[in-house]
């Protein structure tokens, strides 16, 4: 099995068969050394080009320009294959990983990250036009990215922002506890359950190594780390704090083109004013069903594909 068609079978994997499988391939490569080498990547492929953030969700088929869904805070696009599969047929859908997902230094900056991304999505697609696709933080992202494109003269046909809130523009990180019980809660909700017990100030008074195993506890007594991806998720609570920290100081730049704005039904619909200003196109509002989560999974999802397919099978070119 190619590495391609390794990334297209996990993307359809529920979220505990995906992270056991991938547990169980991390401990046959340990085991094999001389087979790590040649099974993270195609032959040829250098693991430093753009493009090998970038991975196939759905195959497509001529005629119609790929999709790229930046990843949310989990640092994986794999939370867009729902959406993905109920997408119109025949529409390519690539999603787009940060740098550092599984190991190595992460991006410290949204900049860093926009300028990688658009990178890979001009190597993976020199021609265009670009169809960019984000989900909560992944919207700031997808933003941003659109930007660098357009500084570099590229078309992008379209800029949807799926419940994305205004960027915070804060004037310094969120403190660390905070950040760790936000990962809890939003591993809780993505699931479809409820935070565990918890709060922000008994986590301050741990020191680092204590607050993340503090948080790890709290998610496998509410049954929400599957069996054997304890290191997976616990290296996901640090990206996780990564991405939110860098999303939530940054001031970004002004895109010239028009922002297709998905909002939840239980959305503040001033997050539409709040994007205004940072581009100077339009930015055009569609309401969906369901709240920030529960937009991104079954029933729901399917009309958020619908009211997403519809723009794209109306920008094709």
């Amino acid at each position: 099995m190619t590495d391609t068609e390794l990334r297209a079978r996990l993307a359809m994997l529920s979220p505990d068969r995906r992270s056991e499988l991938l547990d169980r391939l991390r401990t046959r490569r340990a085991a094999d050394p001389g087979a790590r080498s040649t099974a993270r990547l195609p032959a040829g492929r250098s693991p430093d080009r753009p493009a090998d953030l970038v991975m196939p969700l759905l195959s497509g088929s001529g005629g119609h320009a790929p999709v790229f869904f930046v990843h949310e805070s989990s640092g994986s696009p794999l939370a867009y294959g729902a959406l993905c599969r109920e997408l119109p047929d025949g529409i390519p859908c690539q999603g787009i990983s940060v740098p550092g997902l599984d190991r190595g230094a992460l991006p410290r900056t949204v900049a860093e990250m926009a300028e990688a991304y658009a990178d890979a999505v001009c190597e993976v697609s020199p021609e265009g036009p670009y169809r960019l696709v984000g989900w909560s933080v992944g919207g700031v992202l997808a933003h941003a990215t659109a930007v660098r494109l357009r500084e570099r003269g590229r078309e992008v046909a379209l800029l949807a922002l799926l419940d994305t809130q205004g960027p915070a523009v804060l004037e310094e990180e969120p403190d660390a506890a905070l950040l760790r019980a936000m990962f809890a809660e939003n591993v809780a909700l993505t699931a479809g359950q409820q935070p565990p017990a918890g709060s922000v100030a008994e986590l301050a008074a741990l020191d680092e190594t204590a607050q993340a195993d503090r948080v790890m506890d709290a998610l496998k007594a509410a049954g929400l780390v599957p069996t054997g991806s304890a290191s997976l998720l616990k290296r996901r609570m640090e990206v996780f704090r990564t991405i939110v920290a860098t999303a939530a100081v940054w001031r970004p730049e002004r895109y010239d083109g028009q922002i297709d704005l998905v909002l939840a039904e239980t959305s503040d619909a001033s997050v539409v004013d709040a994007w205004r200003t940072w581009t100077s196109g339009p930015v055009v509002r569609h309401d969906v069903p369901g709240d920030h989560y529960a937009m991104m999974r079954p029933p729901q999802v399917a009309e958020l594909a619908r009211t997403l397919g519809t723009l794209l099978l109306g920008r094709t070119k």
